[in-house]
């Protein structure tokens, strides 16, 4: 069964893993377990987000809960619109990166936040206890709409940057948004920053022109589009637009784990000196950019919540994951690729230089990213042998296992998101990632053939 419930979300396949049923409960076990008030609700393009949609806003209705619905969102838009509203919390209708059959239910707190570890495990114990609640006919939830919060999160990020310094450049911007949520709001976005856009894949169609995923080998026709014309930077998000990818002006896509990289070094030589969060599974270039300030980097195990948990309890105001999701404490409490796209703009127009000459002076890693598909992998078999041959090197086993060398790491862990096991290697060169990951593979005997 495809069905993943995690802290990610509960996400599935539309009528097959993720049914009505199942929808239902869900949502109605969130509604027991948030304080009362209103429920913010966002999605993004897939031909079944209005269906899904409809259904959990009547059935939040049932429950007594009164519902805003703001449509065609970022993901990102959702979560700053809770915070800043005073919501009890919300529901956001999107399989982020998973192909378009894919669904989900991502739920937000009142805080802002994805819940936590804490709050889904009372969510999933009342998911299967189902002893609800349902209102009688007198107090039975509205539904409303609000088109402002898109409107004040985009101000929100115009007003912390310096606005002026990139209208100044008159940037030529190529843009890629996979026809999913972000077109609208990163198109605003960029004409309020004085840029000339030429934009592929923005209309929110919910038909992926290419896999969903904002990784170099997806974003080809960017690529190309950036090579025929006189391009400065391009961008490409995915379909929920939390993850941001970029290009250089030669049409090179950048590895997404840049994207994170490039703003920490940007936030911390133009904002201020803090200690950076990141996941397990991020680049140790984080970890040479912070040092360059005089900053520490805390890891955590995947998962954006556990990011920005850690992110408030240390008092740190940039972080992310290195799947191309920044987190700018001070503008929005989640990874956010509208704030990454505007640090980026910032970045180029304060040094005044290209942004492949900005790249070269990031410190050179090869991070290889493979995947396994399939369920049945014995993981506690495969953490035992790791722990065995790895036995004199630094383990981590807060997210999977992770082991670490004085030159390289690899890290291998079940996907939140798919059901799937994924292996990372990161060296200073790729034949010595892709050694240490076939090291892991012969080790564990597993394949990913």
């Amino acid at each position: 069964m495809s069905l993943k419930a995690s802290i990610s979300g509960v996400r599935g396949i539309v009528g097959e893993s993720l049914t009505p049923p199942i929808i239902f409960h869900y949502v109605m076990a969130f509604a027991s377990i948030m304080k009362e008030g209103k429920i913010l609700i966002g999605r993004d393009s897939r031909i079944s987000g209005e269906v899904i949609a409809n259904f959990v806003k009547s059935t939040l209705n049932s429950a007594g809960r009164d519902v805003v619905d703001i449509g065609i969102v970022p993901t990102p838009v959702v979560l700053f619109g809770v915070k800043e509203n005073d919501f009890a919390g919300g529901i956001i209708i999107t399989a982020s990166h998973n192909p378009e059959q894919w669904n989900a239910l991502k739920f937000v707190n009142s805080k802002g936040k994805f819940i936590s570890p804490e709050e889904f495990n009372l969510l999933q114990q009342k998911y299967n206890e189902r002893k609800f609640s349902f209102s009688t006919y007198k107090n039975l939830g509205r539904m409303s709409s609000d088109a402002e919060i898109v409107k004040f999160h985009r101000k929100k990020i115009l007003d912390f940057i310096d606005k002026k310094s990139i209208e100044n450049k008159n940037f030529k911007v190529a843009l890629d948004t996979v026809n999913g949520a972000g077109g609208d709001s990163s198109i605003d976005l960029l004409q309020e920053l004085g840029c000339k856009i030429k934009d592929i894949n923005t209309e929110p169609t919910g038909i992926f022109a290419h896999p969903p995923e904002p990784t170099p080998k997806n974003l080809t026709e960017l690529s190309e589009l950036i090579k025929k014309e006189d391009i400065d930077v391009g961008f490409a998000l995915d379909p929920d637009g939390d993850r941001l990818v970029i290009a250089d002006e030669k049409g090179c896509v950048i590895s997404e784990e840049l994207t994170l990289a490039l703003c920490v070094k940007h936030y911390l030589s133009n904002y201020e000196k803090t200690d950076v969060v990141i996941n397990l599974s991020t680049s140790r270039v984080i970890e040479d950019v912070a040092k360059e300030y005089g900053c520490k980097v805390a890891r955590v195990p995947t998962g954006e919540i556990n990011v920005t948990e850690e992110m408030e309890k240390i008092g740190s105001t940039i972080g992310g994951e290195g799947n191309g999701g920044i987190i700018a404490y001070k503008i929005n409490k989640c990874r956010d690729a509208l704030v990454g796209i505007a640090l980026i703009l910032e970045m180029l127009a304060k040094t005044n230089k290209k942004l492949s000459e900005i790249i070269k002076q990031l410190p050179e890693y090869t991070l290889i990213k493979e995947k396994i598909e399939g369920e049945n992998i014995d993981f506690a078999k495969v953490e035992s042998s790791i722990k065995e041959i790895f036995k004199n090197e630094k383990i981590d086993t807060r997210d999977g296992i992770r082991v670490d060398f004085s030159d390289k790491w690899v890290l291998i862990r079940k996907s939140n998101t798919e059901p799937i096991v994924r292996i990372f290697a990161e060296a200073k060169t790729q034949s010595l990632a892709y050694e240490l990951i076939e090291k892991v593979k012969n080790i564990t005997q597993i394949s990913t053939d």
